[in-house]
């Protein structure tokens, strides 16, 4: 009895020490990445969506290689993040007032639109041309 009060509470040590160190780890990240704006959050989303389309597309047979196309597709997500990391620090190096980054998050929001409607568009649901029109705009810069 009195070792598993001690073990208990030595788990519990363990626990409160991973999630700080877990949620400084977080901040970290977000301040490497410029903070957590409008820009930031509509690519978390897009991605997120664009991914359960994916699954979606496996799930129903449209893609044959399932865990490598989304292993693959993962890797691919994470290294968009590296590139807003980088075009962050280069922004503020030069103080570009987040210039750089928001029109690299920008290109990036546009593909995974982009990515998103041809998805869609795999599983046989019909797009509307003013998404797409929309997606065009933003990766044309226009």
């Amino acid at each position: 009895m009195y070792v598993n009060r001690i073990w208990t509470g030595h788990v519990d040590d363990i626990w409160i020490i991973v999630r700080k160190d877990g949620m400084d780890m977080a901040d970290y990240i977000i301040q490497l990445l410029g903070g957590v704006d409008k820009f930031l959050s509509a690519l978390i989303v897009f991605m997120v969506i664009n991914y359960i389309a994916e699954m979606l597309l496996v799930i129903v047979g449209e893609e044959k290689r399932s865990n490598v196309f989304l292993l693959k597709n993962m890797f691919k997500k994470a290294a968009i993040f590296i590139l807003v990391i980088v075009s962050n620090i280069a922004g503020t190096i030069i103080e570009s007032n987040y210039a750089i980054r928001t029109t690299v998050i920008l290109f990036y929001i546009s593909n995974e639109g982009l990515a998103i409607l041809k998805n869609i568009n795999r599983l046989g649901v019909p797009l509307p041309q003013i998404l797409v029109k929309m997606l065009n705009q933003i990766g044309n810069g226009e």
